[in-house]
C-alpha cells in the first residue's frame, strides 16, 4: 500500500478532499480540451473543404433552375395512378417534388396548375403528359416553390404514362 506524506497541521479527512477536488479538476480540464479540439476541427474542416456548388448537378452543367419541379395530384380516386404519373416524369427527367390525393375526387378532365407564372414551363408539362394548352390553369403561388402542380383526372387512361406503355 502506497503511503502518502501529510503535511503537519493537515488530517487525512483534508487530504483526501484536494485530492478529489483536484481529480474532478483534471477531468473538466480534460473535457473543456476535449470539445475545444472538436469544435475546432469541425470549424476548420468546413471552412477548407471545397463544397460543389449548388447549381450544377453533374457533368452536363445542367442548373437546378432548368429541372422543372412538379407535383402529382390524383383527382380521379383510382388508387396508384399518381404514383405511376410520377414515374414516368421521373424518367423523363422532371423533378416531382409531392405526390398526393386532390381535395375532389371526381375531376373529369387532367389540368395542369402553373404555380411559378412560367407558361412555357407550365406547357412543356402539358406536352410531357399528353394535354393540350387549354387545360393549363395559372394560379401563382410563391410559397409553394413549385413550377407546376398535375390533377390527374377520370381521362387519365388517355395520357401519355398509360398510352405510352400499352404501346411498347
Amino acid at each position: 500500500m502506497p503511503r502518502f506524506y501529510i503535511y503537519p497541521g493537515t488530517d487525512f479527512c483534508t487530504f483526501r478532499t484536494k485530492t478529489l477536488k483536484n481529480s474532478v479538476l483534471n477531468v473538466g480540464l480534460l473535457v473543456a480540451i476535449s470539445v475545444a479540439a472538436i469544435l475546432a476541427w469541425a470549424f476548420f474542416s468546413r471552412v477548407s473543404v471545397e463544397r460543389p456548388d449548388p447549381r450544377r448537378l453533374d457533368s452536363e452543367s445542367v442548373r437546378a433552375s432548368d429541372i422543372i419541379q412538379i407535383e402529382v395530384l390524383n383527382g380521379c380516386g383510382v388508387g396508384g395512378i399518381a404514383r405511376s404519373v410520377r414515374d414516368y416524369f421521373v424518367e423523363m427527367g422532371f423533378d416531382v417534388v409531392a405526390v398526393d390525393n386532390y381535395s375532389r375526387m371526381d375531376v373529369e378532365k387532367t389540368f395542369v396548375i402553373d404555380r411559378a407564372g412560367n407558361k412555357e414551363t407550365a406547357r412543356q408539362v402539358a406536352v410531357a403528359l399528353g394535354v393540350s394548352d387549354s387545360t393549363i390553369v395559372v394560379d401563382v403561388k410563391s410559397e409553394y416553390y413549385l413550377d407546376a402542380v398535375v390533377v390527374l383526372g377520370r381521362d387519365y387512361a388517355d395520357l401519355r404514362p398509360f398510352t405510352q406503355r400499352e404501346n411498347q
